[in-house]
């Protein structure tokens, strides 16, 4: 049932679980992408996109430079 992908990383994320919030879309993007259920990958899709980048995407930020 693709909208517990859903559901359950909604759940994760007010625990404060995001990258496990990250894995249930992850995986609901790759099961519902399967079954050709295009609505309830996009939510996903859309929730995942919401997420805060993850601590490792930051690892080496010592060479990155905000530009403003």
């Amino acid at each position: 049932y693709a909208a517990a992908y859903f559901h359950g990383g909604q759940v994760y994320e007010k625990l404060g679980r995001l990258e496990e919030a990250r894995g249930l879309y992850e995986k609901g993007i790759d099961v519902t992408t399967r079954t050709g259920d295009g609505h309830a990958r996009s939510e996903l899709e859309a929730a995942l996109n919401l997420l805060p980048l993850s601590p490792a995407v930051f690892s080496g930020a010592s060479s990155c430079r905000l530009l403003f």
